[in-house]
């Protein structure tokens, strides 16, 4: 299996309520490791989407709604594909460029994607996630 892959179950371990973020974090350190683009922006995303402070399972408390189980969903299924990441990476944030060009650039993806990006990330076309999620690797009975 390839880290993106060991990377995807992980993340479907955690979402699952099965490891605590703490254990989730301690074991993201091999993968954010690894030079797969796609593994870190991942990671950013959904670090974004829990609490760090204190130790807990994604359950009641601090479970997922449905629309963010439809969004992890779609990051799994991403990773699992082998698809190459395709936007662009800047190593600074969107808002630090806009300042620093006193607004000129205000994002590093391609305009026309900004909406596919919303709905279909990390994807970069729509044609490919609605691929692959008519023939999801995870029901395809290989590993």
């Amino acid at each position: 299996m390839t880290a993106r892959v060991k990377y995807a179950e992980l993340v479907r371990q955690f979402l699952s309520g099965r490891m605590t973020n703490h254990e989730y974090e301690i074991a993201c350190d091999v993968f954010l490791k690894c030079d797969d683009e796609a593994v870190g922006q991942v990671y950013d995303k959904l670090y974004n989407g829990y609490c760090d402070f204190r130790e807990h399972r994604m359950g009641r408390r601090y479970g997922m709604t449905h629309e963010g189980r439809r969004i992890a969903a779609r990051w799994i299924m991403f990773l699992r594909s082998g698809r190459p990441y395709e936007y662009r990476h800047m190593k600074y944030p969107n808002g630090l460029i806009a300042f620093l060009t006193l607004g000129f650039v205000r994002r590093y993806e391609n305009e026309d994607n900004d909406s596919v990006e919303r709905e279909c990330w990390p994807y970069y076309r729509r044609s490919d996630f609605e691929i692959d999620l008519r023939h999801p690797e995870l029901l395809a009975g290989r590993d």
